[in-house]
């Protein structure tokens, strides 16, 4: 049948013909660029979670060690109203 594989018998990949094996070529490209945008989409989430969690820890950080003890668990002597 015109356009099919023909084996090989010495390990090799199959010849194709050359229209059959440019179009392979540009599915293949398009599976690789299809498969990297969410790889991209999930860096650049990964990214934009760490800008802002630093900001958040520090903020965190200063509320705790605070004077005013903003969260820090309640003093069990303490009499709550």
């Amino acid at each position: 049948m015109p356009g099919e594989a023909i084996p090989r018998s010495d390990g090799t990949a199959p010849h194709f013909p050359a229209p059959g094996s440019e179009t392979i070529v540009r599915l293949e490209e398009r599976n690789i660029r299809a498969d990297e945008a969410p790889a991209v989409a999930q860096a650049e989430r990964i990214e934009e979670t760490r800008r802002t969690d630093d900001p958040l820890g520090r903020i965190a950080g200063s509320l705790i060690s605070s004077p005013t003890g903003f969260g820090r668990p309640p003093s069990p002597h303490r009499r709550r109203r």
